[in-house]
């Protein structure tokens, strides 16, 4: 194949990729005194959050996936912040990227922060098969550590940067006591 070819080819799939909408969905930072609800999975930080399902609102979105994800109630739930993120190729050569590269080009993520409430953690609702084994809350301190640790390929930066900058808000907004 030539180079002109290729670069067409690229060109093309650069433009319908830019015809495609951002993914919707909320990511909410959950605290418990001076802890983080946090999971690590593959190499990766995961805090309750998801899709914005047809006629959620982000609110709602939010008590659904911490409940699925994690078994948590919550309380205080308060916006923090938004972030666009553009998806790069490498995204849908993984399991859990296949299927969204070729909805979306990327996601708008709207953060939230939120206590969990004084009622136990039960086990996740979720039958999307994203339900935590286990439910962990981190040290504030060392979820900023772990997730400073993490790659930042896939158009990742500005998400773990944002990721990272609401649980600093969470803490100094007094969420934590």
């Amino acid at each position: 194949m030539s180079n002109a070819f290729l670069a067409g080819y690229m060109y093309k799939e650069a433009a319908s990729r830019a015809d495609l909408p951002l993914r919707e969905r909320v990511e909410v930072v959950v605290t418990k005194g001076d802890k983080i609800l946090i999971q690590k999975r593959d190499g990766y930080a995961e805090m309750p959050g998801g899709g914005i399902d047809p006629g959620e609102d982000h609110k709602q979105t939010a008590r659904r996936e911490t409940m699925e994800e994690a078994g948590a109630h919550i309380r205080n739930l308060k916006p923090a912040g938004t972030v666009e993120s553009k998806w790069y190729a490498g995204i849908k050569d993984t399991d859990w990227g296949k299927e969204l590269w070729e909805k979306y080009r990327g996601s708008k993520t709207y953060f939230y922060t939120a206590e969990v409430t004084d009622k136990p953690l039960k086990k996740p609702t979720s039958d999307e098969g994203d339900g935590w084994k286990g439910a962990k809350f981190m040290p504030a301190i060392d979820a900023l550590k772990y997730l400073g640790t993490l790659d930042n390929s896939y158009g990742m930066k500005d998400y773990r940067d944002m990721q990272k900058a609401v649980i600093g808000q969470a803490i100094v907004k007094g969420c934590t006591t």
